[in-house]
C-alpha cells in the first residue's frame, strides 16, 4: 500500500481533487530534471517539473506484502533539458525515475 503525506491523503478522500503526475529523473552524477503531465511548472520536493513532456500516466496497481508497487510511463520524453549528446555519451544510464502524486493547487503536500 502507499502511503500518502497526511495533507494529500485528507485531499483525496474529498470529492473534488486537484491532482497531477509528476516525474523526476536523476542521472547517476546527480542531475535531476522534472516533468509533470500539468499544463503549468510545478516545483515539487525542490525540482522544477517542466509541463507538456510528453508522459503520461498509464496505470498504477498496488502490491500486497514486500513487493515494489509500480507504475507504467508511456509516451516519449521530449525536452530540451535531455540533451542527445548527454544520451549518446551515456550519462543516463543507470538513471532512476520516481514519480510523485501531486495536489496541483498545493504541490507542497
Amino acid at each position: 500500500m502507499t502511503a500518502y503525506p497526511a495533507d494529500l491523503a485528507v485531499h483525496l478522500d474529498a470529492t473534488l481533487t486537484t491532482v497531477c503526475y509528476c516525474w523526476r529523473l536523476t542521472r547517476g552524477d546527480g542531475v535531476a530534471a522534472g516533468f509533470t503531465d500539468h499544463d503549468l511548472p510545478l516545483t515539487v520536493d525542490g525540482t522544477v517539473c517542466e509541463p507538456q513532456a510528453g508522459f503520461s500516466a498509464s496505470e498504477a496497481r498496488a502490491s500486497l506484502g514486500l513487493a515494489i508497487d509500480t507504475t507504467d510511463v508511456e509516451g516519449a520524453l521530449s525536452s530540451p533539458l535531455l540533451d542527445e549528446a548527454d544520451i549518446v555519451a551515456g550519462k543516463f544510464d543507470g538513471a532512476t525515475v520516481e514519480t510523485f502524486l501531486v495536489n496541483w493547487r498545493k504541490p507542497e503536500d
